[in-house]
């Protein structure tokens, strides 16, 4: 593995002692709407892809 990889691999491990959040605060000016980050509650983690990122970044 390249250091890059091996570094997301730690990341990984060390954030997975702690549970998925059931709900993401939003700005409560609204430059973040709800519906735009209820997608990443909804996909597993590494499956997150840059695409879908892109999307959800969109629609804000």
């Amino acid at each position: 593995m390249d250091a890059i990889a091996d570094a997301v691999k730690v990341l990984y491990e060390t954030f997975a002692r702690y549970p998925r959040p059931v709900k993401i605060e939003c700005c409560p000016c609204g430059c973040t709407k709800p519906d735009a980050t209820a997608h990443l509650l909804t996909v597993p983690l590494r499956e997150l892809s840059f695409r879908i990122l892109q999307i959800i970044r969109a629609v804000q």
